[in-house]
């Protein structure tokens, strides 16, 4: 019973991880993407992505470029909010709850994106805890744990989602 119990767990992890797109966010002690926010982002919206940026710095040792115009960029970009090529059917589906978020994953670059600001926020942290690891347990510093991963390197396997609370 066990040992079925542990092959349909491992089954399960091997489909999970067959439709997942692999990420490199960090390569050779070198940025390997670019956080890229939609032009005229919410401050929350940008304060998301300076943790975004935070916590990547604080699991590896490398520090990605933010910037603000939403345009495509070289290497993997990870697009916060409606960017130049982010694509309508990366929204949630109008008729959702408005503080549904999506995560895309396409061909090596991750789209955060929401109709509205707050769930846009929701997502890049979803993504922070979920895909990252990184876990909190009570507001301030002393209460949060950051995995440490291998220095210079940062690979993440993402499989997309709309998340409708």
């Amino acid at each position: 019973m066990m040992r079925t119990a542990m092959a349909i767990a491992l089954l399960s992890a091997m489909i999970g991880a067959a439709g997942a797109d692999t990420v490199v966010l960090a390569r050779d002690g070198q940025p390997a993407a670019t956080i890229v926010l939609q032009a005229g982002a919410d401050v929350k919206v940008k304060q998301a992505a300076l943790d975004l940026q935070k916590y990547v710095r604080q699991i590896c040792g490398v520090t990605l470029p933010v910037v603000e115009d939403g345009r495509q960029v070289d290497g993997s970009g990870l697009y916060i909010g409606n960017c130049e090529p982010s694509a309508d059917e990366d929204l949630p589906a109008a008729d959702l709850n408005p503080e549904s978020y999506a995560i895309r994953a396409r061909e090596g670059d991750l789209y955060f994106a929401a109709r509205w600001p707050t769930p846009v926020c929701f997502a890049v942290y979803s993504f922070i805890e979920d895909d990252l690891g990184v876990r909190w347990f009570a507001p301030g510093n002393l209460w949060e744990w950051v995995p440490q991963g291998n220095q210079g390197e940062l690979t993440v396997d993402v499989e997309s989602r709309v998340v409708a609370p």
